[in-house]
């Protein structure tokens, strides 16, 4: 029978894989994840209750936070140098220094503590401002009863006076000490005996004031919003109302200093035009005073000639010299301090658009991406600092296109000297032509041309600088505060039930997450995708996890025993695990793969799977449906069985297999009809070799004749290889799999000792579900 065994069944482990779980993509298995939330919705409730809670806390319990903003508007941004000083205005605006002289003048270095709770700054002083320097550390300021004030700086182990004065000095007055000076607020009442407050380090309240501040600027540029948030609403929008009126006041500074640099090098120019005019006016007079003559009209045409190129070499003299004096300016500008640094682009711009450069396509180009980098620049620094990498890439960028501009000016310069060249040998010839001239007509013309040169240099240097004049009575128009900052009614954060309930849904989310990479770190069987994913073992049934809960007060041979009862009854009790062992036993009789099974092994990986208890009441279920079967304990290291039944030990397998008994000395009746059982025997030191042997194969013979269904409990695959040995006499293999116990890769290597002996591994046994996994009609027993 052995022989024919072998050749029905094919051995190995390719035998295992199911062809519908090999094929296709691997999906994700959204239902395992809702049920391994499911299960840890305890771990989820207390991770969103220990957010919710600290959450709502700090929400019901943090102070107000007051915002106010100011609009600031730019009348004339159409230029692309206006555009540049405005880009200039708004990187002051965020650098250190610019923060530093706000610090000072607001006071910010002022914190009131905790005591003070309730009270703003404003309420207890008219006017608090510091230097760059002042002393931080904790000061008190004391009211006496004889209208005095007493000034304190407080230490860990008592205060020192710093100064004292009349209340009418406090209050009407300055008080100025240790880098700070402050009024007393005359609204303050009743007074207070005691005022405590900080002064911080001033970089701190810098470092705060820069985080703190928001600029915005409009698309085309002449808008521009300055925003700050602090728990003072009125504090608050004083400091933004100030720094309005301290950036507004950079600004024209900023645009006086643009205009009084050109307007000092225009009118160096025009003094000199003017006199050089006046020269040429009053030589030409005193010559037509001496020398009366007409010209004919050849003689005219000439003149007339050289006036013209005289002009054109004058005009372009003029520009060449006005674009090297702007070119030598760029060169010292890296020299250059204080306002004049502000101004060191606007050169460059107006390098840019000087005379024929302003058609010319290159610069066209350049002036173009300079003002878009400049323009990325300034939108980059209202982000990061102007240390950071990205702003000294961009800075980069912005010398490298400067340079371009500077050496397509240079380019240009030298093309106009060339041009300058060429017309002056124009000149020349043209002198040859007249020299034939009398001296006299000669010197007249050149007299009238030298007028008329420098009285067109004259006006047109005197227009430039009549045009800055205008500029300077109208800058003070070119930016203005368009809205102020009104005191805040509202704090930001004062819907307090939304911000709480925003803490809710995060913890909520949170727990979700935290669940779902629990479940997708676990490496645990729980369900039968798993087992035929990980595994590649059909899952021969499923087991619902039994309640022992009720059972801890037996021992544990009378506890197996009432477990064997609650599970499969003699009057067939509808129960979800007992219907899960009659589905069990369906697909072991008829395996659609394998045809019909008449022994079975069963193991599991480890210990506590539920080997043994699954045995018994397979065993049992088998046997209710009138085949006679028999269960034999193949555990000779730990066989329970006999306990689980209420028979004897001895004699048993053992004594079978030594030869010392024979098989009806064995079998033992039980209380199920239609099964007998044969337990372990005595223990003996060499069990592999005793379910290897000769004995063990007459044995098989023996009960296959004489049973329908013959089932081996043996012991777990990492105590011994018992399993593997008689699972190669036998017509399958089932692994008992503990369902969240089992590791999937622990499993795996277990499985691996089948892979080179004949065994057949039928497939798994899942232990321990939840009923959901279970039989389809589970939930009709709950209805």
């Amino acid at each position: 029978m052995e022989g024919s065994m072998n050749q029905d069944f094919t051995p190995g482990m390719e035998d295992l894989l199911l062809e519908d779980e090999l094929g296709g993509e691997e999906k994700i298995d959204y239902g395992r994840y809702l049920r391994g939330i499911w299960r840890r919705k305890w771990l989820v409730l207390l991770i969103t209750i220990l957010v919710a809670i600290p959450w709502g806390w700090r929400v019901k319990n943090e102070e107000p936070i007051y915002e106010a903003m100011s609009l600031i508007r730019f009348k004339e941004y159409a230029t692309e140098t206006s555009r540049q000083l405005n880009q200039s205005r708004i990187r002051e605006l965020k650098s250190r220094t610019f923060a530093e002289e706000v610090v000072a003048k607001l006071g910010l270095s002022l914190r009131l503590p905790e005591s003070l709770r309730g009270m703003y700054r404003t309420d207890i002083f008219k006017d608090f401002h510091t230097t760059k320097n002042p002393v931080p550390g904790h000061y008190e300021l004391v009211f006496t009863d004889d209208n005095r004030f007493e000034l304190y700086r407080v230490y860990e182990r008592g205060r020192k006076l710093l100064t004292s004065g009349s209340m009418w000095q406090a209050l009407n007055d300055s008080v100025s000490v240790n880098g700070f000076t402050f009024t007393v607020n005359p609204d303050l009442k009743p007074l207070p005996e005691r005022i405590p407050f900080v002064i911080k380090p001033f970089m701190k309240a810098v470092r705060s004031f820069r985080a703190r501040i928001r600029v915005w600027t409009s698309d085309d540029g002449d808008l521009m919003a300055i925003k700050m948030q602090d728990r003072d609403p009125r504090l608050v929008a004083s400091m933004v109302n100030k720094l309005s009126q301290i950036f507004i006041q950079e600004s024209m500074t900023l645009k006086r200093s643009s205009l009084s640099t050109r307007k000092k090098l225009l009118k160096e120019r025009v003094e000199a035009a003017k006199a050089k005019l006046d020269e040429s006016e009053r030589r030409l007079k005193a010559f037509k005073e001496k020398h009366i003559m007409d010209l004919d009209k050849a003689m005219e045409n000439q003149v007339q000639q050289k006036v013209a190129l005289e002009e054109q070499i004058s005009r372009m003299q003029q520009e060449r010299d006005g674009l090297d004096h702007l070119l030598r300016q760029t060169e010292s500008l890296p020299e250059l301090k204080g306002a004049d640094v502000r101004t060191s682009r606007y050169v460059y711009h107006q390098v840019a658009n000087y005379g024929g450069l302003k058609n010319n396509p290159s610069m066209a180009i350049l002036r173009q991406t300079l003002e878009d980098q400049e323009k990325q620049y300034a939108d980059l620094l209202t982000r990061v600092s102007e240390v950071h990498p990205d702003a000294k890439a961009l800075r980069a960028q912005i010398e490298k296109t400067l340079s371009e501009i500077k050496a397509t000016a240079e380019d240009y310069l030298q093309k106009l000297e060339i041009s300058i060249r060429r017309k002056k040998q124009e000149l020349a010839l043209l002198n040859e032509k007249m020299q034939t001239l009398p001296s006299a007509q000669l010197t007249l013309s050149e007299l009238e041309r030298d007028r008329k040169v420098n009285e067109e240099l004259y006006l047109n240097l005197l227009n430039e600088y009549n045009k800055i004049d205008v500029q300077e009575a109208a800058e003070s128009q070119d930016v203005d505060i368009l809205d102020p900052a009104i005191v805040p009614e509202y704090p930001v954060n004062a819907n307090k039930k939304k911000r709480a309930l925003f803490g809710l849904v995060f913890g909520f989310v949170l727990g979700i997450g935290v669940a779902g990479l629990l479940e997708a770190l676990d490496t645990t069987l729980r369900t039968p995708a798993d087992v035929k994913k990980h595994l590649r073992l059909p899952v021969l049934g499923t087991i619902p996890k039994v309640d022992f809960d009720d059972l801890y007060d037996f021992q544990d041979a009378e506890k197996i025993k009432r477990i064997d009862y609650q599970l499969v009854t003699h009057d067939y009790k509808p129960t979800p695990i007992g219907e899960a062992y009659r589905s069990l036993r369906t697909s072991l009789i008829f395996s659609k793969s394998r045809g019909r099974i008449h022994s079975i092994v069963l193991t599991s990986t480890e210990p506590g799977d539920g080997k043994s208890f699954t045995a018994a009441n397979l065993a049992i279920i088998m046997a209710q449906q009138k085949h006679t079967t028999l269960l034999v304990d193949a555990d000779l290291r730990r066989g329970v069985l006999h306990n689980t039944f209420n028979v004897t030990k001895e004699p048993g397998f053992t004594n079978y297999l030594t030869g010392t008994a024979v098989l009806n000395d064995i079998l033992k009746e039980t209380h199920i009809p239609n099964l007998q059982i044969v337990t372990c025997g005595p223990l003996l030191p060499n069990p592999a070799e005793l379910l290897g042997s000769l004995q063990m194969r007459r044995f098989l013979d023996e009960v296959r004749r004489r049973f329908d269904f013959i089932i081996f409990d043996t012991p777990p695959l990492n105590a011994a290889t018992d399993a593997v040995v008689l699972g190669t006499q036998v017509d399958g293999v089932a692994i008992v799999i503990r369902a969240g116990k089992t590791k999937r890769n622990h499993a795996k290597a277990k499985l691996e000792l089948f892979a080179n002996v004949p065994a057949t591994i039928l497939g798994a046994i899942l232990n321990g579900t939840g009923e959901d996994m279970g039989h389809e009609g589970y939930s009709y027993y709950h209805y």
